[in-house]
């Protein structure tokens, strides 16, 4: 898919993957197939066992090309090579995928961002090497359109540095990450900060337990006039262009994050189906179950596409791809928690053991929703720029 041949207002796309992006699909394929056994650990591991399953993890796809795609702000050129392979990541492991998301793509872009030498030295390389782990504190329980709102993250000039103060609620790789990358209103402006873990006043708290995703480490930071200094700042930024681009990023890899517990939804509720039996005969032969199955298939097949068209839109820096990445996110995170439960229907009474994958694919539907920009303020969006495009 999408070899970039023809302008995008021309209209043309060639629904294949081009050779560059095939090797480094197959290349990653190849890193994951070599062990199966470690994608289901990573479901079951205590805090440090997820970390060094991690970071195994990290360390093979390293040397894949796969974790320093898509982390220049302005680079478009590798857009489709990413969407390519983070196609399989999605199907083989979500729990998998969030976390490299989090640290390559979330962190990685913010590291990337800096002209800082010490920064690339100490925190990007080891990332893209894949020796460690980063991880990003961005939403903050407050109101962000309201200043007298006192919950909010702030740091001030102190002498040489800067001292950080405030709480971020969720953050993924929270209790595992090398780095940690918080905002923080600076002089009435934005600034992103570059914390080690361990640093003095940075606190993480205990894993908060969540409804899917067994493998996803995620926990609160807190930061109590931590000091950080120049070379580990990010800003003040001169607008929200960096952090809104992050938040189209994350919304697109939710959008290929959805198609992928879709696939995996699919194909399990296939296999049963296939080798379950009623009346002598497996039950994909009934009406009721092939329909519901082809009806499932036709929502997989348009939420990878609309997201394939929003991705490919955006490799032309198309002026509507913002809209195209928002309309993915919202049908593809919906559609995802509609075949879910209709698995669950065709998998009969026996998907809704804890252990069984349909149960898991059920559960871990609903995030892709909430995560990100959720579809909600996606719609709002969506509304937004058709007003703009097309004034009344």
């Amino acid at each position: 898919m999408p070899d970039r041949t023809q302008d995008c207002r021309g209209g043309g796309m060639n629904f294949d993957w081009t050779g560059e992006q095939k090797q480094v699909r197959d290349r990653l394929n190849a890193a994951l197939k070599g062990d199966l056994g470690a994608i289901g650990e990573l479901e079951r591991a205590d805090i440090e066992g997820n970390r060094q399953l991690l970071l195994g993890f990290l360390s093979r796809m390293a040397d894949t090309g796969y974790l320093g795609l898509g982390q220049v702000a302005d680079a478009h050129i590798d857009i489709m090579t990413l969407v390519a392979a983070r196609e399989l990541l999605a199907q083989w492991s979500g729990s998998l995928f969030l976390a490299v998301e989090a640290s390559s793509r979330l962190f990685g872009t913010l590291a990337a961002a800096s002209d800082q030498e010490d920064l690339h030295r100490q925190v990007l390389t080891p990332l893209r090497q894949g020796k460690s782990i980063g991880a990003v504190g961005m939403t903050e329980d407050r109101d962000a359109s309201d200043p007298a709102d006192t919950g909010r993250t702030v740091a001030i000039a102190d002498g040489d540095g800067y001292l950080v103060t405030g709480r971020k609620p969720f953050v993924t790789n929270g209790p595992i990450a090398d780095w940690i990358a918080v905002t923080a209103d600076l002089d009435a402006q934005v600034a992103v900060f570059f914390l080690p873990c361990g640093h003095p006043g940075l606190a993480i708290g205990p894993p908060i337990p969540t409804l899917g995703f067994d493998g996803l480490t995620v926990s609160s930071v807190e930061l109590t006039e931590a000091r950080v200094s120049p070379p580990f700042v990010l800003g003040p930024l001169p607008d929200q262009g960096l952090l809104d681009l992050l938040r189209l990023r994350e919304d697109l890899a939710l959008a290929q994050l959805s198609v992928g517990l879709m696939q995996s939804t699919f194909d399990a509720a296939r296999f049963h189906a296939k080798k379950h039996k009623r009346g002598g005969k497996p039950i994909l032969h009934y009406q009721e179950i092939g329909f519901k199955l082809a009806e499932l298939l036709t929502l997989l097949q348009t939420a990878q596409l609309l997201t394939y068209r929003a991705a490919w839109m955006w490799s032309y820096q198309a002026e509507q791809a913002p809209t195209l990445v928002r309309c993915a996110k919202v049908f593809a995170a919906e559609a995802a928690q509609t075949v879910a439960a209709a698995a669950l229907q065709i998998g009969g009474g026996r998907s809704y053991l804890a252990d069984h994958p349909l149960t898991r694919f059920y559960r871990e539907s609903g995030y892709p929703g909430l995560a990100g920009t959720t579809t909600e303020r996606c719609r709002m969006a969506i509304a937004d720029d058709m007003i703009k495009q097309h004034p009344v």
